[in-house]
């Protein structure tokens, strides 16, 4: 795992890890893309974006990593 970050104020801005054995659509030993994340100032804001992903029939599995 390695985190990387351009913004000192930041923990991380990128961060590498290997995928979990048997992830679906990701190759073994292949580059993939299995999360993404959006840092936002309010709660209001996330409600916001999840509408319009919603309302784009884009399907996501939001988890709370308690940040």
């Amino acid at each position: 795992m390695a985190f990387m970050s351009a913004n000192i104020d930041e923990s991380h801005e990128i961060a590498l890890t290997a995928a979990k054995e048997g992830t679906p659509d990701i190759q073994s030993g292949q580059p993939g893309l299995g999360h993404m994340a959006w840092k936002v100032e309010t709660l209001g804001d996330l409600k916001e974006f999840y509408q319009k992903l919603q309302d784009n029939d884009i399907e996501i599995s939001p988890s709370d990593h308690g940040v």
